[in-house]
C-alpha cells in the first residue's frame, strides 16, 4: 500500500468504555500501544488463516487429482473386465 505524504502517521478509534477502562486496569503501557499490539496480533492471526486455507485448498485440489486418477483407472478396468466378459461368452 502506497503512503501519501498528507496521510497522518496515526489515526483514531472508537472504542467501548467499558473496554477502555480495563485495558487501563490491566496495562502498563499507553492504550495506543496495547491496541497497535492487538491489532498486529490480528493481522498475524489473519495471515496465518490464509496461509493454512491455501495449504487446506492444495492439499484438497491434490486428493481430487488423485481421485481423479483412481477412477480413470477403476473406469479402465471395468472396461477391460467387459470386454473379457462378452469374450468368454462368445458376443
Amino acid at each position: 500500500m502506497e503512503v501519501n505524504a498528507h496521510m497522518p502517521k496515526w489515526r483514531s478509534v472508537r472504542v467501548r468504555q467499558e473496554l477502555w477502562e480495563a485495558v487501563k486496569r490491566s496495562q502498563n503501557q499507553s492504550f495506543s500501544q496495547f491496541v497497535s499490539e492487538a491489532v498486529q496480533m490480528r493481522l498475524g492471526e489473519l495471515e496465518q488463516n490464509q496461509e493454512t486455507l491455501r495449504k487446506s485448498v492444495f492439499e484438497l485440489s491434490e486428493t481430487t487429482s488423485r481421485q481423479n486418477e483412481e477412477a480413470a483407472r477403476l473406469k479402465s478396468n471395468i472396461a477391460e473386465s467387459t470386454k473379457k466378459l462378452k469374450d468368454i461368452k462368445g458376443e
